[in-house]
């Protein structure tokens, strides 16, 4: 699960427009999560936008790295 912080804006890494996020570091359920970017051809490609309460019933770790900031 990937939650891109849009509102800090965009950069351009090797070529490509990305967000700064925050990302489970494992493939599994509710994984821990770290400080990353991401494409935005990643997120268009790979993701498809979930509500709020989704994620926080699919990924609670995620959010609670978020609420700390």
């Amino acid at each position: 699960m990937v939650a891109a912080l849009v509102l800090n804006g965009s950069y351009w890494s090797s070529g490509t427009i990305c967000y700064e996020a925050i990302a489970a570091v494992f493939d599994w359920p509710n994984a821990l999560v770290a400080g990353t970017g991401v494409a935005c051809d990643y997120l268009r490609q790979k993701c498809k936008r979930i509500s709020e309460a989704t994620a926080r019933t699919l990924h609670p770790a995620l959010f609670e790295r978020l609420d700390q900031t």
